[in-house]
């Protein structure tokens, strides 16, 4: 590795051979590379090696293949740095502990979630130092697994290409489907705070939850989130906003991941109404996806838009899988056709939902998903239930789960 600061190779460490632990720090603070150099020659760890350029450098690696990787993160801010980390995280095998300046228990969490094994705020004590670097140390207790993996909650996003085409709907529908036909406990949550509309379309009263766990997501946990939600049924749950459009929200960067992995702990299931005017604004939200469903309508404006949606998605969803539900015209000759509409995607559209005025009317003046009024072996309804079906995993969920905030 080029432009080493302070290489230290103990003698001791080659006699103990390849099975002694290797540590490489990325960090351009001297005072923290001279700590490392002491401890190498005082034995409480056998091998370092110290380059510069903090994250970046880590991240401009081709492979960091120590035990343990100390990334400095002093000099970024919190969304870079949770960022970096996880991109970090998903190329290598090394435990990653990051080191920075803020106090911050906020940052700590979002820093293990993202892949860390631990935070560290300097200057370092080197005997902290030490026990960190420990391989057979204990990992925090936000990184240890419960009893089911720490991921087993599935994220599924519903984006609507443009204003109107039914994203929102769509998301009530599926998520209904998954709690109701599925029996699998779901969260539907809707992030547009002034004008969501998957609270109205259920007859529910939205409060402020959603807002203050936007604004202070220090205060996020499984009970303050549990407070917040709306139940439909029992096995549906509703975390929705209507804020006065003259009073704006400032959401914290982080505060919409922090609120999916909170309600991860209860639900096994989340379908997220994401706007796509605040898809490109939480990077960390499309990382979590496991399933994103684009929704449009049949025109020029939802082709394009659809296409950049597609496109971003594709950069920021690693590892999701990416759908695409077309709603067609309410009648008369579409602006494009499906068959345009797929070239100019470049890609098959996975389903077409049919326009149903009649249902749509009924379920908007009783309150209820348009689904729960169509007959089973409608189109429209047919549709749904292969959207909720993708949303859901039950192979991979225990057959009972206590929502952590229920007690």
């Amino acid at each position: 590795m080029e432009g080493v600061l302070n290489p230290v190779v103990d003698a001791r460490a080659k006699r103990r051979g390849a099975s002694a632990l290797s540590v490489v720090a990325f960090t351009d603070d001297p005072a923290l590379g001279d700590s490392l150099g002491r401890l190498a020659d005082g034995e409480s760890i056998p091998w370092v090696e110290v380059a510069p350029g903090g994250l970046a450098g880590a991240l401009g690696e081709t492979q960091v293949t120590a035990d343990v990787a100390l990334i400095d993160v002093s000099e970024l801010a919190e969304r870079e740095a949770v960022e970096g980390i996880r991109a970090l995280a998903t190329r290598t095998r090394s435990a990653l502990i990051a080191v920075g300046r803020d106090n911050d228990v906020g940052l700590y969490r979002a820093l293990i979630a993202a892949g860390a094994r631990d935070y560290l705020v300097s200057p370092l004590d080197e005997r902290v130092l030490a026990d960190a670097l420990n391989p057979t140390a204990e990992p925090p207790p936000s990184a240890r697994p419960g009893p089911a993996e720490a991921r087993a909650a599935r994220v599924n996003l519903m984006i609507g290409a443009r204003g109107g085409v039914g994203a929102s709907a769509l998301a009530v529908d599926a998520a209904w489907w998954a709690a109701e036909k599925l029996g699998v406990e779901t969260g539907l949550i809707d992030l547009d705070v002034h004008f969501g509309s998957c609270a109205l379309a259920l007859d529910l009263m939205p409060g402020r939850g959603l807002r203050d766990a936007l604004e202070s997501p220090e205060r996020i946990d499984s009970l303050f989130v549990g407070s917040a939600m709306m139940n439909v049924g029992d096995k549906l749950f509703v975390l929705a906003a209507e804020e006065d459009p003259e009073q704006p929200v400032f959401p914290s960067p982080d505060a919409p991941a922090r609120l999916i992995e909170a309600l991860g702990e209860s639900f096994p299931c989340l379908i997220v109404d994401l706007p796509r005017t605040l898809a490109g604004l939480y990077p960390e939200v499309l990382a979590r996806a496991d399933s994103v469903t684009l929704v449009s309508d049949l025109t020029l404006a939802g082709l394009r838009d659809a296409l950049r949606l597609k496109q971003l998605c594709e950069k920021r969803c690693e590892g999701a899988s990416l759908a695409i539900a077309l709603h067609e015209a309410p009648a008369g000759k579409p602006a494009v056709t499906v068959k345009e509409f797929e070239k100019g995607y470049g890609d098959a559209v996975d389903w077409m939902i049919p326009h149903q005025p009649k249902p749509a009317a009924e379920a908007a003046a009783a309150g209820k998903p348009i689904v729960s009024l169509m007959r089973a072996g409608h189109p429209a309804a047919k549709a749904v239930a292969s959207i909720a079906e993708r949303c859901v995993d039950p192979a991979g969920l225990p057959t009972k789960k206590k929502r952590a905030w229920l007690w």
